[in-house]
């Protein structure tokens, strides 16, 4: 029995620092707190995609955004209602095994949705870009961003200066 309990604890305590190593990746790669990694997930941070487009060609856009959040808002309120009780059970005095996964698998499941709904806004904004705006986000896509200057600017970069005006 000691050595089962042993085996339980190193196996939550794998879990846990497995999960916090992923949250921190992906938390990296977000929109918000993306460094100098990219994300594997093109969709990920809408705003910092179209960051490069004049304001009013931005302002065009962003219905369809808003409306891709307002459509993805349950699952949201889902995914953070799994990840407090799972949070729960881990800081529980006897862990309840079974809960945890059944989150973990609800947790898997509501990613999985809300990557298909943004990876389908995607296609459906980008089918509203012009042949030069597709080439100016695959550009914007593999630049790295400087997450220090985004903090100490507390926005997202402006869009490059037109016709070599370097804003100076």
């Amino acid at each position: 029995m000691g050595n089962s309990k042993w085996l339980l604890t190193a196996l939550v305590l794998s879990l846990i620092v497995n999960l916090a190593l992923a949250g921190f990746l992906l938390g990296r790669s977000s929109s918000q707190h993306s460094g100098q990694w990219g994300t594997p997930d093109p969709a990920a941070g809408y705003f910092r995609l179209i960051g490069f487009l004049p304001e009013e060609r931005r302002a065009e856009l962003q219905p369809l955004i808003k409306a891709h959040f307002d459509n993805i808002r349950p699952e949201i309120r889902e995914t953070r209602r799994h990840l407090r009780s799972m949070y729960e059970q881990l800081n529980a005095e006897t862990l309840d095994s079974a809960k945890l996964e059944r989150d973990l698998t609800a947790l898997r499941q509501l990613l999985g949705t809300t990557q298909e709904a943004s990876h389908q806004t995607f296609v459906d904004l980008v089918r509203q870009m012009s042949p030069e705006e597709r080439q100016q986000l695959a550009e914007a896509m593999r630049r790295p961003r400087d997450a220090e200057q985004d903090r100490q600017r507390g926005t997202r970069p402006p869009p490059p200066a037109a016709d070599g005006d370097t804003g100076s």
